[in-house]
Order: C-alpha cells, then sequence, then structure tokens
C-alpha cells in the first residue's frame, strides 16, 4: 500500500496537483513546499519556515488561538508558514501528518476496496454507554449531521448515509458526492468520510439522552398533574 499511495501521489503532482484540504503544494527544486491557502500570494520570506513532517505533525495540533485541534479536517489549521521538504517520501508523510489516512482512503476509494459504513449500521454495532445512539430518530441525526459536518466544521466529504440508501437532504451534492476516476487535472485530493467519527458518536448519544430526559421530565410532570391532590 505505501508505494501506492506514493505512485497515486506522484502522478496526481505530475499531472498538476496542487491542492488539498488547506494546503497547497508546489515544486521547490527537487522537492516541494506547502502552505496554507491563505498564504498563497504572501511573500514566503514573510512566513515561518517549517522543514520536515514532524514540524507540520506539530503545527496540525493547534488552531490559531492555541486550541487543541481534535479533529484535523476542521477548517482550522493555521496559517503564516510555509514547509520545504526535499522528496516525495517526507511529502507523503507531511500529508498524512496534517490529513490522517486522506491519501490512503482516496486510493482505497478509486481502486474499489474502501466502502462507506452508513450511519444506522454504526450506531447499531455501539455496546456500553454508547448503545443508546441506536435509538437515534432519523430527523435528529439528519438535524445532527448536517449541522456538524458542513464545510464550515468539516472538509472531508460525507460518504456515509443514514440507512444504506436515504441521503443526507441538507448537505449540497458536493459534500456527499464520491469520486469516480481520479481527480482531474489540477484538481484537489477529496479528503473522504467513510465512517462517522467518535465526535460525531458522542455528540449523537448527548442529542439521545437529552431526548430522553426530556420526554421523562414531561410525563412525570403530566402523572403529577394528573393525579388527586
Amino acid at each position: 500500500m505505501p508505494s501506492s499511495i506514493n505512485s497515486a501521489l506522484a502522478s496526481w503532482l505530475a499531472a498538476g496537483g496542487s491542492s488539498i484540504g488547506e494546503i497547497s503544494i508546489t515544486p521547490h527544486g527537487s522537492g516541494w513546499q506547502l502552505r496554507h491557502h491563505a498564504d498563497s500570494s504572501t511573500d514566503p520570506a514573510s512566513l515561518k519556515p517549517l522543514d520536515s513532517p514532524e514540524a507540520l505533525r506539530e503545527l496540525a495540533k493547534w488552531d490559531a488561538a492555541g486550541n487543541y485541534r481534535p479533529l484535523h479536517s476542521a477548517p482550522n489549521l493555521p496559517s503564516g508558514w510555509i514547509a520545504s521538504l526535499p522528496d516525495l517520501a517526507s511529502l507523503r508523510l507531511a500529508l498524512d501528518f496534517l490529513y490522517p489516512a486522506a491519501l490512503a482512503n482516496w486510493l482505497r476509494w478509486l481502486d474499489g476496496t474502501a466502502s462507506a459504513c452508513s450511519l444506522r449500521d454504526t450506531f447499531n454495532r455501539q455496546s456500553g454507554m454508547y448503545r443508546v445512539t441506536g435509538l437515534i430518530r432519523d430527523s435528529e441525526a439528519e438535524s445532527l449531521v448536517t449541522s456538524s459536518c458542513h464545510d464550515g466544521n468539516c472538509l472531508r466529504k460525507v460518504i456515509w448515509n443514514l440507512d444504506g440508501t436515504t441521503p443526507w437532504a441538507g448537505f449540497p451534492p458536493d459534500k456527499t458526492s464520491a469520486p469516480s476516476s481520479a481527480p482531474e487535472l489540477g484538481q484537489p485530493i477529496p479528503i473522504l468520510c467513510l465512517d462517522l467519527c467518535p465526535i460525531l458518536l458522542a455528540a449523537a448519544r448527548e442529542t439521545v439522552k437529552k431526548r430522553m430526559k426530556s420526554e421523562s421530565d414531561a410525563a412525570k410532570a403530566a402523572e403529577a398533574q394528573a393525579s388527586p391532590a
């Protein structure tokens, strides 16, 4: 798989590929330079120099305000830097640090070895404290997913749906469209979401627990009101 990913990445770069997530990639001598999209027209001399994939791994841990980034596909990667990497191997490692599994999922999807897992399938296999997520209602799931996973919160394409057949009505088509082939000349590598993340799983649990408490409180209030004084 690593060599296949490297080959796919090299082919994409040779075809003019230069973007993934918030990152711009440009040739630099025999290697590559990475910078934030927001810095595309900024004088490189004014940007903080980075010289290793590990430096980018550390950068990706925090947003511009110094807050921890639990979701690497969130559109809040800090800007103001430029990373010079000597070869394809270091570029591939840097992209893995910035967007974990994005290259592998892209390649697996293209060669047909990856599949998406629906929300219902994911929730129905939960146990312990997350077993309750299986009780989420369709309307609750639609509201939760479309409010949590839009591009303002996460740059991934949501390939999974509600139950294997029901799409998310609240997303624009390009948010849920899976690539059927390698990107056209110069197009970005898509960051694919094949299964909902732990952040959304925890939010679903809170959604169901809140609704169950509300229903329980309402039932108790109705019972108390109906009881004779």
